[in-house]
């Protein structure tokens, strides 16, 4: 169960690398590039057991509505690299990070994906893990 996990995050991660690349593509050509449409899908603390996966854990959606968590300021950092982030910028990041809710990682991810904000790697790798933790708790409970 957990090298199906691990396999699985790689996969995301190696998607979301192709998709970056698809984006800078497009940038050079000048295109404007879309943003992956992913979003928040409300459901209660407990999943409804009608999906194979639960939504709330999933980082895919098909509505592209932007959810914020109380970080509206981190919209400034729409376009912009990590690495080109301030104090400022990185500590905004972290707070908003730091504050949120195990259950909440999930979709927050898929908001600032929507949003065009990157996080630094350090993060994004914390984050992945707790989503990744949340689902194994999950389906480890669901075989008991």
């Amino acid at each position: 169960m957990l090298l199906t996990m691990v396999l699985m995050e790689i996969r995301e991660r190696k998607r979301q690398k192709a998709l970056e690349a698809e984006r800078q593509a497009a940038i050079a050509r000048g295109e404007e590039p879309q943003a992956e449409k992913m979003v928040r899908v409300p459901v209660d603390d407990e999943c409804c057991g009608r999906h194979a996966v639960c939504e709330r854990e999933s980082l895919l959606s098909s509505k592209p509505e932007i959810v914020y968590y109380d970080d509206e300021e981190l919209d400034r950092l729409s376009g912009i690299s990590p690495e080109d982030y301030t104090e400022k910028d990185l500590a905004d990041v972290q707070e908003v990070f730091y504050t949120l809710q195990d259950k909440d990682v999930a979709g927050w991810l898929r908001s600032l994906q929507l949003r065009e904000i990157t996080l630094p790697q350090d993060l994004l790798d914390e984050a992945l893990m707790i989503v990744s933790e949340r689902r194994f708790e999950r389906s480890k409970a669901a075989a008991n």
